[in-house]
């Protein structure tokens, strides 16, 4: 798998929520791991993750994985999972400068907490955390897929 090879994917599949979503950038359909074996990839990845770190033994399943390119100016507005338990974030193709994700109202202070991304790296947070990014002020296109788990019953 070559994070090349996702950003052609989602460019293949094209803008098909026109920022109809949170996310006011070019964003694919909800259900690429579906599709797209690079995509269930990063889902297995997501779900032995969760597998790792949850107190109990649960079988989980990808309930939704999509991909989406910010460029200059688009941002994320800030918004759950909820309902969904986990939820997380791959980040195919970064530069120095792309704006965070940002998880506001986390600290016992009110402040928030924010993750500054790294190529290759997959960030999982509860569903219900609310969490956007703010526009993007470099000339770069971030490259991420994300989606959510759910149990599976």
């Amino acid at each position: 798998m070559t994070d090349g090879h996702i950003k052609r994917i989602i460019l293949e599949n094209g803008d098909e929520q026109s920022k109809k979503t949170n996310v006011k950038a070019l964003m694919t359909n909800w259900f690429m791991h579906k599709k797209h074996s690079v995509f269930k990839e990063i889902c297995q990845q997501a779900i032995d993750l969760a597998m790792e770190h949850s107190p109990h033994d649960i079988n989980w399943s990808a309930f939704d994985c999509w991909g989406s390119i910010s460029k200059k100016g688009e941002w994320t507005k800030t918004h759950d999972h909820w309902p969904h338990p986990w939820s997380f974030v791959y980040y195919s193709d970064v530069s120095e400068g792309c704006s965070p994700l940002h998880f506001p109202n986390t600290t016992s202070a009110g402040g928030g907490y924010s993750v500054q991304p790294e190529k290759g790296e997959l960030v999982m947070f509860p569903g219900w955390l609310y969490h956007g990014t703010m526009p993007q002020l470099v000339d770069f296109e971030r490259v991420i897929v994300a989606g959510n788990l759910v149990y599976k019953v």
